[in-house]
């Protein structure tokens, strides 16, 4: 089998090169997520800013990418934060991650800071770096279309960013056509590097150790999917949650968390399949097609045509924001996705100006004439177009809602719901107690698919992963961390490997069918512990690398309202969080961390082969 090949490239002085990938790396970490942690650690120096030359980013594909095993697509980018300061990293489905394997390549990682617009261009053996003087100030579509006709080939697959990352808004993205590596600011990081792209073309094809036994086993997965009822959902988008059978089950924080138990039938993915739906698009080797293609039939928005938006857009701008105007989601998404922003963080902006407006906090006056109330999804279009390029209070909103309340004062801060600087998410934390362990912990800042922690509550358990053989208590805060803990492994272990989270979610497929396909492709046989072991050592990397920039326990904390107010209205009235310290008491213990900073201790980096990470950490003592 040939080898696949890591790429450097060091913009300020235009260096590349190519090698082999170390087999500890591979051995160690697997691939995606795992190795660009470890590379990140060893690149980025201690305090580096991370829109500066010293930051790094990392693009890496993973072992399942550009083979026929179903829903193996994604790869992940891993970067420092310039909204956190933390190790950040995004998973990304599409097409990109495959046609690096093809082209020969697993990763490409990237530091340096280009003096001029430029874009990487990896054409087989051969890698240059262009101009971009052209390009810059194209949305992520019109480039695409633009570098399509300048090379000559429909076929080239294009990581990128739009305005947004040029102008360094702090939670711009990066996106691979209608994909998107969302959450951290990696856009940023692109812009702050004067890269504008990294376009691939390749004509090899992915080796696979046992071709023969990886068509049986995509065959059986496959015919698993055909039938399982939540995979033939996901074909209308993740949006096809919306329905009342799962708000039975679960719920949204409204109003920025001040009311629940709140719906409306216009949110329901029938609503939304009839007035947007238009069809749908799959990443590689997907037999799904999550991917839906939208456009707006009528009103003030009609004719806009996009990808998107996916139920986390409905839930943040819907639910959060109040707003119940389809098309006016699906034109903030679009804007979104064109100029490269996380559309999730992006509606965090929006309920902290809505609340503090509602407060008499921020003033019209403040915000340069910007006034939002509930449910406004005109006023929410402008405040995104003012926030990607940076206009009026647009270039405060561009700080990220945490620096943006710093700006600002007069109290705000209360109001900006974040985790380490990262924007939260719409989902109600104090429904489940293991998100807000997800959210509170999460090495990136706030998220809810590290992991998502809801497929508990519809009595998914993973018994092969956690041990466990009964539902836990959604509810309950004591032992919570028992399943909690060893889920979480699973989730980064599944972004080492390249499989999609989304029909993982529901065990299809499952771990076993999982780690026979890598054995299929790669030769080598791992059993679930040495599995999550990947996972654990992954996570435990990402902590130090917080810890060397001076966060520690007080950081793995939740927005005051989610600590200390109850859920109030809806099925889950009352419930709240209770014991917070006792449950990251728990989780530390469960995973071998310090309980008074919140670092994976000496021993357990040593038990995971970290030697090297534990000196540089503990270098003091």
């Amino acid at each position: 089998m040939n080898k696949l090949k890591m790429i450097k490239i060091h913009l300020s002085s235009a260096e590349i090169s190519s090698m082999p990938v170390p087999e500890e790396l591979e051995r160690d970490y697997m691939g995606g997520e795992g190795i660009g942690t470890r590379l990140i650690w060893d690149m980025v120096p201690p305090k580096a800013d991370p829109l500066g030359p010293n930051n790094a980013i990392v693009f890496a594909s993973a072992p399942l990418n550009g083979t026929a095993f179903p829903a193996g697509p994604r790869g992940t980018v891993v970067f420092k934060s310039p909204e956190t300061g933390t190790i950040s990293m995004s998973n990304m489905g599409g097409h990109w991650g495959a046609h690096m394997r093809m082209a020969g390549y697993e990763l490409i990682a990237v530091n340096g800071s280009a003096p001029k617009p430029v874009y990487i261009m990896i054409d087989d053996n051969s890698i240059e770096i262009r101009d971009a003087g052209h390009l810059w100030g194209m949305n992520i579509q019109e480039l695409q279309e633009a570098l399509e006709n300048e090379i000559g080939d429909s076929r080239i697959q294009v990581i990128s960013i739009g305005p947004a990352g040029e102008n360094r808004v702090r939670l711009a993205c990066i996106g691979n056509h209608t994909r998107f590596a969302g959450k951290g600011g990696s856009g940023a990081v692109m812009g702050s590097k004067n890269l504008k792209a990294i376009v691939i073309r390749s004509s090899g094809r992915v080796a696979v150790k046992d071709p023969e036994r990886l068509k049986a086993l995509c065959k059986q997965i496959n015919k698993t999917m055909q039938a399982a009822p939540p995979i033939q959902m996901l074909k209308h988008g993740s949006s096809a949650a919306f329905n009342q059978t799962v708000f039975e089950v679960q719920d949204f924080g409204h109003k920025h968390f001040q009311e629940g138990g709140w719906t409306d039938e216009k949110l329901y993915i029938e609503n939304i399949r009839k007035n947007l739906h238009v069809g749908s698009r799959a990443c590689y080797a997907c037999p799904i097609g999550c991917g839906v293609e939208y456009r707006i039939k009528e009103g003030e928005f009609k004719g806009t045509e996009f990808s998107g938006p996916m139920a986390e857009a409905y839930w943040n701008w819907g639910w959060k924001c109040g707003i119940t105007d389809v098309n006016a989601i699906a034109k903030i998404s679009e804007l979104c996705n064109k100029n490269g922003v996380c559309v999730n963080s992006a509606s965090e902006l929006a309920a902290w100006i809505m609340e503090c407006q509602e407060k008499g906090l921020l003033s019209t006056k403040d915000t340069g004439g910007l006034a939002l109330t509930w449910g406004d999804g005109p006023g929410c279009v402008r405040m995104m177009e003012m926030m990607i390029f940076r206009k009026g209070f647009g270039d405060v909103l561009a700080e990220g809602v945490k620096r943006a309340a710093e700006i600002v004062g007069q109290g705000t801060d209360e109001y900006a719901f974040h985790v380490k600087g990262m924007e939260l998410d719409g989902d109600e934390w104090r429904q489940n107690k293991a998100s807000a362990l997800t959210a509170a912990t999460a090495e990136r800042g706030a998220t809810v698919v590290r992991p998502w922690a809801f497929p508990m509550d519809m009595g998914v358990i993973f018994s092969d992963v956690t041990g466990l053989k009964e539902k836990p208590d959604p509810a309950a805060e004591k032992g919570i961390a028992q399943w909690y803990k060893p889920y979480k492994e699973f989730t980064v272990a599944s972004n080492c490997i390249g499989v999609c989270l989304y029909p993982a979610l529901f065990n299809i497929p499952d771990v076993h069918q999982t780690l026979e396909g890598f054995a299929a492709i790669t030769g080598r046989k791992i059993d679930i512990k040495e599995y999550l072991k990947i996972g654990e050592r992954t996570i435990c990397i990402q902590r130090a690398f917080n810890a060397r920039e001076g966060f520690d326990r007080k950081d793995d904390t939740l927005p005051q309202r989610i600590l200390n107010e109850p859920i109030k209205g809806g099925k889950y009235d009352g419930r709240r969080i209770n014991d917070f310290d006792g449950m990251l008491d728990e989780y530390y213990e469960e995973s071998g961390f310090d309980k008074k900073t919140g670092w994976p201790t000496r021993e357990k980096l040593g038990e995971l082969g970290l030697k090297d990470v534990a000196d540089e950490l503990y270098l003091e003592e």
